[in-house]
């Protein structure tokens, strides 16, 4: 059981980073590596409800048509 859970945990970090990084909140994966998975959630929180509704970040694209 411990050896899925540590999985999880790492899975979960290596996404918020990856995340983090995408959206340029941090620049690269060498100033997160200190931080909790605590604190990467906070982070990421604090990212998306700071961000515009209408931002690229899961706000509805438009495509036009011809």
């Amino acid at each position: 059981m411990g050896e899925i859970f540590r999985k999880g945990i790492k899975e979960r970090r290596k996404k918020l980073t990856d995340l983090l990084i995408k959206w340029n909140v941090y620049e690269n994966e060498e100033s997160l590596k200190d931080l909790s998975l605590t604190e990467l959630e906070r982070e990421y929180k604090i990212f998306i409800l700071e961000s515009h509704p209408h931002d690229s970040i899961g706000s509805i694209q438009w495509k036009n048509h011809h």
